[in-house]
């Protein structure tokens, strides 16, 4: 396969940004999507859509601070999206906004967010300590670019995110210590060349999405490659304390508090560069070794 510039990468998910506005329609936008390994879209994306669909709603100058998200079937990457907003209340400060995602008429994901002006409040964060400098290590590129597999040249030069785990990957070899917590650090695979709220609010939401089941994976002694592994995110919710700039390195801390009847919960919370928190996200997933899986099972597996 031909290996795509990483400019031109970065690029493909901000068109992805451009939702064209459907004729007759104020609040109905409609979206395609990046191919993807089996031939469905990657729920980032989807979330990353419809948050930029659900803020050109909003009146200006009202900023995102929560979204929550529910999967529901999955969505073919070579057919169009339609992404329907529903306003709930534009109050003095907050407006709220209700969304569905459709496909054939199939109802894909639902989505709510909450958006308000800037204001001034009390103010505290929580602050980490610097994991491993992101320089040191490997990217996705290192680890994968010379593996002879579809899959991982996807991953290895297809992918918008660059992301570095400083715990160790899990690509090919399980955690000895099988702990349930792990710190990713993740930028833009390019700058994004645009310093608009929005943009680096949808794309963090795009790439919030790649690693929340690694705890649980880790927390198991299992791998990416472990026979039989069925994963497919339930629900997905953020939050946004300040403002996020995806162009620099951002530490996402993550763990599994819990996994349990066949589904594992991940807390996530992300940091700046210099140790400030910027925004939280929590995520429940259907996680299953393949033996334990039955035919009535979440489609989105």
């Amino acid at each position: 396969m031909s290996i795509p510039e990483p400019e031109a990468v970065t690029r493909s998910l901000l068109d992805l940004f451009e939702l064209r506005k459907i004729d007759g329609s104020e609040h109905t936008f409609e979206g395609t999507s990046l191919p993807q390994p089996g031939g469905h879209v990657f729920g980032g994306q989807m979330m990353a859509q419809a948050l930029i669909a659900m803020a050109r709603t909003v009146p200006e100058g009202r900023r995102v601070h929560s979204t929550y998200a529910s999967f529901l079937e999955p969505a073919r990457a070579n057919e169009p999206l339609t992404f329907t907003v529903r306003t709930l209340r534009d109050g003095g400060s907050f407006s709220t906004r209700a969304l569905e995602v459709t496909q054939r008429g199939n109802l894909i994901l639902t989505m709510n967010g909450s958006f308000q002006e800037r204001q001034e409040g009390v103010h505290h964060v929580d602050e980490v300590a610097s994991e491993r400098s992101p320089e040191t290590l490997p990217s996705t590129r290192d680890e994968l670019g010379q593996v002879n597999h579809p899959l991982a040249q996807f991953m290895a030069y297809q992918r918008p995110v660059d992301i570095r785990n400083a715990t160790g990957s899990l690509y090919f070899t399980p955690d000895p210590e099988k702990r349930a917590e792990q710190a990713v650090w993740m930028r833009a695979l390019t700058p994004t060349g645009t310093r608009d709220p929005l943009t680096h609010e949808a794309f963090l939401t795009y790439a919030s999405d790649y690693t929340p089941f690694e705890p649980t994976i880790r927390r198991q002694g299992l791998t990416w490659l472990t026979p039989g592994l069925r994963v497919a995110t339930l629900n997905h919710s953020m939050w946004f304390h300040s403002d996020v700039n995806v162009d620099d390195w951002l530490l996402y801390v993550q763990r599994s508090p819990a996994a349990t009847g066949g589904r594992s919960l991940s807390v996530g919370q992300i940091y700046t560069r210099e140790g400030s928190l910027v925004a939280t996200v929590n995520q429940e997933g259907m996680f299953r070794i393949r033996s334990e899986v039955k035919d009535s099972d979440h489609p989105a597996l």
